[in-house]
């Protein structure tokens, strides 16, 4: 690797600073920290969601996998903008693939192993993707815009962490490829058209994955709102403690919507250039404000787990927040409404 690259990569790992949740997970969120290394943030956009998505009270693994199959048919519907290369390596190869990169990778790990180290790592045996930018005297430079980690880990742990039987796809390292290398100027004719694509489903209150129907948008809230109940009872009904139910309802929330939101409200600020600006700045106000009302209820979540709270209050404290958030929600449907009106005048017009 020549020392210009290196260079880079340093200044671009010194320089880093970490924004809202580009996408659903981690994986996404942190694959936002790639593109923007490659300049092409603007590539995000078919791994962002103007709407929640909601399939039923369940919020399994089930779910989180339509989430994913959505955001695949998004971004391959038209010509790919990028693709990932996935290597698969063992102890000894491993360093030599992180020591001196070309550019920032992802890396496969089991957060349970760095939480010893660094609290701000969930103790759950689970796999996570993080960035890794190079190995400076037996460290490894990290960023992780999922969870908030900017530092050195040193290259044991996370060479643990990496190799960890409790985990799958071990070793396992992602490096993002621009489809289109070297061209900084990203299709805006696609990414116009996706956009547009997403505002319409949106109001049409409904998406299509692998052939079924799920609630999308504010159809997808007025149901949480009203299953919310059963919600409660499906999760402590698969977890062995309350606890356990909560924190992993809590979490889920924040996949559910509230990762959605803060970055679609970043991508909107810095490069929806396809919406009027001031229509872009108020439609990120009010996603934002919608997120913030559903990190209420995730916040709620985690003082029940605290307190101790009786299930009945904490479903009825949720509630009051759900009609907030509808309220608002209402909101972003109409400022979507005029978006799309907009943009057919403008068509009709031109």
């Amino acid at each position: 690797m020549n020392g210009e690259t290196n260079t880079k990569l340093q200044r671009f790992y010194r320089d880093a600073h970490f924004r809202s949740k580009m996408g659903h997970n981690c994986l996404w969120s942190n694959a936002s920290l790639l593109l923007r290394y490659c300049n092409g943030e603007r590539y995000a956009l078919p791994y962002l969601d103007i709407g929640p998505l909601y399939g039923g009270p369940n919020l399994d693994s089930d779910f989180l996998n339509r989430l994913e199959k959505l955001k695949e048919e998004q971004s391959t519907r038209l010509e790919p903008l990028f693709t990932w290369r996935r290597e698969q390596y063992d102890p000894a190869s491993l360093r030599l693939a992180i020591d001196r990169p070309d550019r920032p990778r992802l890396l496969r790990v089991d957060p349970y192993i760095l939480h010893s180290r660094h609290p701000v790592f969930p103790p759950d045996h689970d796999y996570h993707y993080l960035v890794v930018c190079g190995v400076v005297e037996e460290e490894v430079c990290v960023l992780d815009q999922y969870f908030g980690f900017k530092g050195m880990l040193p290259y044991e742990l996370l060479e643990q962490a990496v190799f960890s039987p409790a985990i799958s796809g071990i070793g396992e390292v992602l490096t993002l490829e621009l489809c289109d290398e070297g061209d900084e100027t990203p299709d805006m004719e696609w990414l116009n058209r996706l956009f547009y694509q997403k505002l319409e489903a949106y109001l049409k209150g409904s998406v299509l994955i692998d052939g079924v129907h799920h609630d999308y948008g504010l159809q997808s809230l007025i149901r949480f709102h009203k299953e919310l109940p059963l919600i409660f009872s499906s999760f402590f009904r698969q977890h062995q403690t309350r606890e356990e139910a909560l924190g992993l309802l809590s979490r889920r929330i924040n996949i559910f919507m509230t990762n959605e939101r803060e970055g679609m409200a970043h991508y909107l600020r810095h490069h929806a250039d396809f919406l009027p600006r001031r229509a872009a700045d108020e439609l990120a106000a009010l996603l934002l404000q919608s997120a913030r009302k559903m990190k209420q209820i995730s916040y709620a979540l985690t003082k029940a787990q605290l307190r101790q709270e009786e299930t009945g209050k904490i479903i009825a404290k949720i509630m009051k927040i759900c009609k907030d958030l509808l309220f608002t929600e209402i909101e972003v449907h109409y400022a979507i409404e005029q978006s799309l009106y907009c943009n057919r005048w403008n068509n009709r017009t031109t």
